[in-house]
């Protein structure tokens, strides 16, 4: 019954910065090291919908490279100085075991950059959409059952480019 009360945050680009920003604040909120002001969610109207505390969202998703969430964050950290360093070190346990809900995701319909991206192994090019889907379905599944979730939402975090041709 661990998460039953948990909302599942699957989201697709999980090792890019505002995946790294989204993922990071909500844990230093459920820490403790920083607080809510500011955020719309934490408002009237807002407050009286009974949304999922920051504690009990759990992080999972899919990138077209195979990295490590606790140094995407410690990257975006220091590159953008929005958080201290030794707060971060306090929550690299609890970031690390969110990588155990990362999968590689496809690369399709998309441009150069974001192709040259992608690790080898990942799905590419003119791919079969049905199968595409059923396997992320399929990862979102096991992310569901691996914690015990009863919802899940999805969250496009992808890199943007121009459609081509």
């Amino acid at each position: 019954m661990l998460g039953k009360n948990k909302l599942g945050v699957w989201i697709i680009g999980i090792y890019g910065e505002v995946a790294s920003a989204t993922i990071l604040g909500s844990q230093a909120i459920a820490a403790g090291y920083s607080n809510t002001t500011g955020l719309l969610t934490e408002t009237d109207p807002f407050k009286e919908l009974n949304l999922t505390p920051f504690p009990d969202l759990v992080f999972g998703g899919h990138d077209i490279y195979q990295g490590n969430l606790y140094k995407s964050i410690r990257d975006y950290v220091r590159e953008n100085r929005v958080f201290d360093l030794e707060h971060l070190a306090s929550l690299q346990g609890r970031i690390e075991d969110m990588d155990r809900s990362v999968r590689l995701g496809t690369v399709s319909r998309c441009g150069d950059v974001v192709a040259s991206m992608a690790d080898p192994q990942v799905t590419r090019g003119k791919v079969n959409m049905e199968e595409t889907v059923v396997r992320i379905a399929q990862d979102m599944k096991a992310f569901q059952e691996l914690n015990d979730l009863e919802r899940v939402v999805v969250v496009n975090l992808s890199s943007a480019e121009p459609e081509t041709g």
